[in-house]
């Protein structure tokens, strides 16, 4: 990213932090004043987390996708993943359950913590109502429409789980990536090294991965999976 988006980058990401936008769950393992306090912190210095630009970088690919995006292929896509009649919000849901579970006391000493990106919003009401009949627990770490915000988010929480906690040093972040149409970025993308080890997951449909990312450079501690 050149530095005058940089530059540009830096007002916008604070503007989110103001109006206090990141999706945080009450009891969550983050929601304590102390990594309250390192988000805000993180917040400063958050561009060089992740090199990109959001608004410019996804799009809907085309190609061998092409089919997926008319309304009908939605529709049907709605139906093979369960949400046609009660929204998108409970897929999400669903979903990052699922990705969840198998993590549950799965390595003596090894704590997962998962959080969700999806470039749109309108999910968010469905999504918060059955969480609050379903929590999914301390380990979720929220969500969020902004995939920077989400890593700002990630970064702090583990400077924050490293100086306050014993034993996590080996703790594992996910970001869960559901959605319903085909997103690529086509702008190269690096992680910042505070993020890993990290697990990323995206939706699949029919045999075809629906997440893309451009890599700049792939840590041997990332992970990618589509579900």
């Amino acid at each position: 990213m050149a530095y005058k988006e940089m530059e540009k980058a830096i007002p916008k990401l604070l503007e989110i932090i103001e109006q206090k936008e990141i999706r945080v769950v009450s009891n969550a393992f983050n929601s304590t004043p102390e990594f309250i306090t390192y988000f805000q912190t993180a917040a400063v210095g958050a561009v060089p987390l992740i090199l990109l630009d959001i608004a410019q970088s996804i799009k809907r690919i085309g190609a061998s996708l092409d089919a997926i995006k008319d309304e009908l292929a939605i529709s049907n896509m709605a139906k093979a993943q369960g949400w046609a009649d009660n929204g998108f919000g409970i897929y999400v849901h669903r979903f990052v359950q699922n990705e969840m579970a198998p993590v549950e006391g799965r390595t003596m000493g090894e704590s997962h913590f998962f959080y969700v990106w999806n470039s749109d919003t309108d999910w968010y009401p469905d999504f918060e109502r059955r969480q609050k009949e379903n929590p999914l627990g301390p380990n979720f770490g929220g969500y969020h429409h902004d995939l920077a915000t989400i890593c700002v988010r990630m970064r702090a929480d583990r400077q924050t789980l490293l100086a306050t906690s014993e034993g996590n040093n080996n703790a594992v972040f996910h970001i869960i990536i559901p959605t319903y149409y085909p997103i690529a970025m086509e702008t190269p993308i690096i992680f910042a090294a505070e993020l890993f080890p990290l697990t990323i997951t995206g939706s699949r449909h029919r045999g075809t991965d629906l997440v893309w990312f451009n890599l700049a450079r792939i840590h041997w501690c990332t992970a990618f999976s589509s579900e």
